[in-house]
């Protein structure tokens, strides 16, 4: 599966090697509603939905994209836990 994801310095570091770069649009700053900045690699990255979802599962909200890079549209997803 590809995915299009803010992925922040935080993220980065525990990137799994399973999942491959497919585009990095660079370097953006996204403001969520005067809520929450997020700066990072705007990234489409492509693996299983596995190495996905245990490798994002740790963090507290995930900045996810509209799957059109040049477009910067992200949203925040929540993974439980327990998934």
């Amino acid at each position: 599966m590809q995915q299009h994801l803010l992925v922040t310095p935080e993220m980065r570091k525990t990137m799994p090697e399973s999942l491959e770069i497919i585009f990095n649009a660079g370097n953006i700053y996204v403001c969520f509603e005067d809520i929450i900045d997020m700066a990072g690699d705007n990234m489409i990255l492509e693996g299983e939905q596995d190495d996905f979802v245990n490798w994002l599962k740790e963090f507290d909200g995930v900045p996810v994209g509209d799957g059109i890079p040049q477009l910067e549209r992200f949203t925040i997803m929540h993974i439980k836990a327990d998934v």
